[in-house]
């Protein structure tokens, strides 16, 4: 499918660790890759005027949105969030079959629903309103936004990258949810290789079968070391996922 299409957006507060991922994936790439870095300053133009709930950190997550009008020329675009570290083979998300789908996303790995990230991630969403004028399933489970195949052309043609920032502006919500709304019904399940959180990792390896969890870890093809406390800041406490992380950050 020709070159792999790499995507990464951030604020300066978090720009240099996009460096570390990026060099991740290189390590256990086979195949050519581009990689694109948008600073919020090279769309923020483009988004609409909105006050976003205190629980969201940076205007700088709705650039996914705009990938596929960033890059006209693209049919097919992989979205990294920074705070990832690729064990796997990015060639093996780039030429999977979507299905017809317009994305390609993780389910969350504990089983949250919708109704359940909003209340934790969005401030007390009620996602029954929400969720409901768009006849969304609240009680689905929940699929994850920091690493996504975009089927670009798709998501162009059906305005996709519209929808997601109305729904976003509109409810002052996240792009997790903004994303679920506007891609429901066309979303090709990842395997939760492909999104292996490390909050889930440090919790199940204190757990009574660490043998299970270390699996777990070895076959994981990405982690996402989502949450407020980041490999790269005092108080992350777990030795192998913090080695992980400076492998290619402490280069």
């Amino acid at each position: 499918m020709g070159t792999i299409e790499l995507a990464y957006c951030f604020d300066d507060k978090i720009a240099k660790y996009a460096q570390a991922s990026a060099r991740s994936v290189v390590a256990n790439c086979s195949s050519g890759l581009t990689t694109h870095f948008y600073d919020i300053s090279t769309f923020k133009h483009l988004l609409p005027a909105f006050r976003p709930r205190s629980t969201i950190k940076s205007m700088a997550m709705y650039g996914r949105f705009l990938l596929p009008d960033l890059l006209p020329d693209v049919d097919r675009i992989i979205y990294l969030d920074v705070d990832t570290i690729m064990k796997g083979d990015i060639a093996e998300l780039w030429n999977m079959d979507l299905h017809g789908n317009v994305i390609a996303m993780a389910p969350d790995c504990f089983g949250h629903s919708i109704k359940k990230i909003a209340g934790l991630s969005q401030g007390g969403v009620d996602a029954v309103e929400v969720f409901g004028e768009y006849n969304c399933d609240v009680a689905q489970t929940a699929y994850l936004s920091g690493q996504m195949v975009i089927d670009a052309k798709a998501w162009r043609e059906n305005d996709i990258g519209a929808k997601t920032l109305e729904i976003a502006s509109r409810y002052s919500i996240g792009d997790l949810l903004a994303i679920n709304i506007a891609c429901q019904d066309k979303i090709e399940p990842l395997s939760h290789l492909w999104s292996a959180p490390a909050s889930y990792l440090r919790e199940n390896m204190m757990a009574d079968n660490p043998k299970l969890v270390e699996k777990d870890y070895t076959k994981a093809k990405l982690i996402h070391y989502h949450g407020s406390i980041k490999p790269w800041m005092t108080g992350f406490r777990h030795k192998k996922l913090q080695q992980l992380w400076e492998k290619y950050a402490k280069v």
